[in-house]
């Protein structure tokens, strides 16, 4: 079977964006051209953001408890993710087993990753390529810098093709790794600021945060706790804001995670911060406002 998705679903740090088209099992099997003999994969990204009695909602609904099409559903989304899903009651049969956490790629794949960026840049786009050598060597740099997360591959990447177009014949020869790196850099911060931005928690309050977490293993209620301690001892601007918006621990906890500025993801559950260079980012920008 092989359906065509006439709409798309994105979250966009708690809002959806764009409806799908096929939101009832008859519409989802109205798509298909063949009759439904081959499974099918329906992945729905950033479902920590599904709300309730959404759209969204309902199609995982259907998705989860019908049997008439060979459907394997996948929700994928930061470390609250599995939690929001069983508190909406849109999936009932969720085990370990069912259950992967992500997170860096490993060192090898990222660098492959590059690499096979790079041979499709220049396929695509008739950029020269360089030698086996320095192809590798820029490859795994791109990695090297991105920590190996995909999210940071992509900043370093987007730099790289930017130095190309600044040439007058693109050539991966001659391209500035420097400068590509560079503006690497500012991208993957302005992904940080961004998340810092929509969190709308003080980076003092973070950059705490943080470093209970590296003093000690903190279990989620320990981390609620703290956090709740942290926020009632605030007194920087928009103390009373903050306050008010997160009553207690519990909800700043969850807004966090949410965020992918917390997880519990782990052998031990344990909290830690998912992307170490963002923790970081934090701490630098913490310490330049002191």
């Amino acid at each position: 079977m092989k359906a065509e998705a006439l709409g798309a679903v994105k979250g966009e740090y708690g809002r959806e964006v764009k409806v799908p088209g096929a939101n009832t099992l008859d519409q989802l099997i109205s798509l298909t051209k063949r009759p439904a003999n081959r499974p099918v994969v329906v992945f729905i990204d950033e479902a920590q953001n599904v709300e309730k009695g959404s759209d969204v909602a309902r199609l995982i609904d259907m998705l989860h408890t019908q049997n008439e099409l060979p459907i394997l559903l996948v929700c994928a989304g930061l470390a609250n993710t599995k939690d929001r899903l069983h508190e909406l009651k849109l999936v009932s049969r969720s085990t370990l087993r069912h259950y992967f956490p992500l997170g860096l790629l490993e060192p090898e794949e990222s660098a492959r990753t590059a690499r096979h960026a790079l041979d499709v840049i220049c396929e695509k786009t008739g950029v020269e390529r360089a030698d086996d050598r320095k192809h590798d060597l820029i490859a795994d740099r791109i990695a090297t810098e991105s920590d190996h997360w995909p999210r940071h591959l992509t900043c370093y990447l987007i730099a790289l093709c930017e130095e190309l177009a600044k040439q007058d014949l693109p050539s991966v020869t001659d391209v500035c790794l420097t400068d590509a790196i560079e503006a690497g850099h500012k991208y993957r911060q302005a992904y940080y600021q961004e998340r810092l931005n929509t969190s709308k928690i003080p980076i003092r309050v973070l950059a705490e945060v943080y470093q209970a977490i590296r003093a000690e293993r903190l279990s989620q209620l320990a981390c609620e706790d703290t956090l709740e301690e942290i926020i009632a001892g605030y007194q920087g601007k928009g103390a009373t804001s903050l306050k008010r918006r997160f009553p207690n621990g519990e909800d700043a906890f969850e807004w966090v995670r949410r965020l992918g500025l917390v997880t519990t993801d782990g052998p031990d559950e344990t909290c830690r911060a998912p992307i170490p260079s963002m923790e970081t980012f934090v701490e630098e920008k913490c310490r330049a406002l002191s």
